[in-house]
């Protein structure tokens, strides 16, 4: 997402005065832990997993897991004992298609994005089925949060709206379903730049476009309910806080050292897209600056990047100021899903490809 790297401005936008700049000291440096695991290569358990495709959190810290093969929702306890089993395959009520995203709704209930039926299914925290809500038309498939402002933001795909750029209604729950409230821009990024390649695939070589990988493309958080942060495209480290209007609110600029690419990296982020070999088409030699953003509940910025032997999170201030940089565990192959207000949540796969569920706990000291 190296170390002892120093902020080299953080700045609030002009008539917000100066955020708190500096280099993390021991009273302020953070860890991440592994605490929990979840899976098992044993067939039939309930912690076996096919692929997972998100994790949420409940209010009761019990993880919600979709296991995108079976099209299971499975619940599993803050000890990681299963609790029960969400949904079953089909269109009926209660019955979930094709299951991508969880998102914590209004009252606590947890939403099932469920591109198969194209709707929402709602389920209270016990499990119970309450309702489905049908998508937007022209709602693109990934990407919709509930904001702390009980309104879901839902991306519209360019597509529908006949432009070149995404947008976001935000609708809210009313008596008679999700209601449009307003629409907003998305601030724009440009796509990454994509070159001929020959590849092998399955044992066949194919010949198509697609972006090259490492490309330092840009990057957006929708902190719904608040605003954006975006990271800017390019090889220099700059984020910045935007308001729904536009306005920049904070910047954070950094200076890291590049971190070279490696063979191993570009094995793991063409496996990741089904490739076995890559021929044409130039791999950057560096690491792109950052590559996701993510915010806590409290509104700590936590930036994943490359840095030497693995992958980091700097963490800032939500004004901007600089924190403190933490080795993430388990690095490149962690895909992450969720934030929590002590802990991260994601998935990784064993030598031999077995899915796993893990927790990292987030010590701040």
């Amino acid at each position: 997402m190296g170390l002892g790297a120093v902020l080299s401005g953080a700045l609030l936008a002009a008539g917000c005065g100066d955020a708190a700049t500096g280099a993390s000291d021991g009273a302020a440096a953070w860890h991440l832990v592994e605490d929990l695991r979840i899976g098992s290569a044993a067939s039939g358990q309930a912690d076996e997993f096919t692929r997972v495709a998100d994790v949420w959190v409940d209010d009761d810290l019990r993880l919600w897991v979709i296991d995108a093969i079976t099209t299971q929702v499975r619940v599993f306890d803050r000890t990681g004992t299963h609790v029960r089993s969400v949904g079953r395959k089909g269109s009926g009520p209660a019955e979930l298609g094709i299951p991508i995203a969880l998102e914590r709704g209004p009252r606590g209930r947890i939403w099932i994005a469920d591109s198969g039926n194209a709707r929402w299914a709602v389920f209270d925290t016990t499990g119970g089925f309450v309702e489905h809500h049908e998508y937007a038309p022209g709602m693109y498939r990934f990407g919709d949060r509930w904001g702390s402002d009980d309104l879901l933001y839902t991306y519209l795909s360019p597509s529908t709206l006949g432009t070149l750029d995404f947008r976001i209604v935000r609708r809210a729950l009313g008596e008679s379903g999700l209601e449009p409230v307003d629409t907003i821009p998305t601030p724009r990024l440009p796509y990454g730049e994509s070159v001929p390649v020959s590849f092998v695939r399955d044992g066949r070589r194919m010949n198509m476009m697609i972006p090259a990988p490492f490309q330092a493309t840009g990057v957006r958080l929708l902190d719904a309910g608040t605003g954006w942060w975006v990271g800017a495209p390019g090889t220099d480290y700059y984020v910045t806080r935007q308001s729904f209007s536009g306005d920049t609110l904070v910047r954070i600029r950094r200076d890291v050292t590049p971190v070279p690419v490696v063979q191993a990296d570009i094995d793991l982020a063409l496996g990741r897209i089904g490739i076995d070999e890559l021929d044409g088409g130039e791999v950057p030699r560096h690491h792109p600056p950052f590559s996701e953003l993510w915010t806590l509940p409290d509104g700590h910025l936590l930036v994943r990047r490359a840095s030497e032997g693995g992958q980091s999170i700097d963490v800032f201030t939500p004004a901007g100021a600089y924190v403190t940089t933490a080795p993430l565990p388990h690095g490149a192959p962690l895909q992450l899903f969720h934030a929590g207000d002590d802990a991260l949540y994601g998935a990784i796969q064993d030598s031999i490809g077995v899915p796993y569920v893990v927790r990292i706990r987030i010590d701040r000291r």
